[in-house]
């Protein structure tokens, strides 16, 4: 499933990714009345985020015998993209799988929403590119790190919609 996602032309994704935002501050508007209703389903949403990050960056990666792979120049990814355009979808994807935890977790937490939000992306993302350079999983990259923020931020947009939109029709 995640090599199909994958070989989508990157409009889409962003596509996917407006789309997801627009649908989510509707549901949630619609189901206002029905607090316990959202607050369990983001709660649902944010467990199979966390869980869909850790198989997909972790659980489903082989440990190899060797040196990690490291990169700690921020933005390098742009560098390289220079000569191999896919470094732009990789960068992309790192957002998209980080989406999802900025789309529920807002909705989950009572204060400080989105800062709390992004701080949690950052530890989790942190946490993952550790156990990628100390198990050989996977390249730890300065990059992943902020993409996968971003992309936390992104579909975090959707609360900060939700409640925007929201004091606009409260007010009419």
């Amino acid at each position: 499933m995640i090599n199909q996602i994958y070989r989508q032309p990157l409009w889409l994704i962003w596509l996917v990714m407006l789309i997801g935002i627009i649908l989510w501050c509707l549901f949630c508007y619609l189901t206002r009345k029905h607090q316990r209703i959202v607050k369990s389903v983001n709660v649902i949403g944010i467990c199979g985020a966390i869980f869909g990050v850790l198989l997909f960056t972790v659980l489903k990666r082989s440990f190899t015998i060797g040196n990690s792979s490291v990169e700690l120049r921020p933005f390098y990814t742009f560098v390289m993209a220079r000569k191999n355009e896919e470094y732009y979808r990789t960068f992309l994807m790192n957002m998209f799988l980080f989406y999802p935890v900025g789309l529920f977790l807002p909705f989950v937490l009572r204060k400080n929403n989105v800062r709390l939000t992004l701080l949690f992306a950052a530890g989790l993302s942190l946490m993952v590119e550790l156990v990628q350079l100390i198990f050989h999983t996977g390249r730890c990259e300065t990059d992943d790190l902020i993409a996968n923020v971003l992309g936390c931020f992104i579909g975090s947009l959707a609360y900060y919609l939700y409640y925007g939109l929201q004091r606009i029709w409260t007010n009419n």
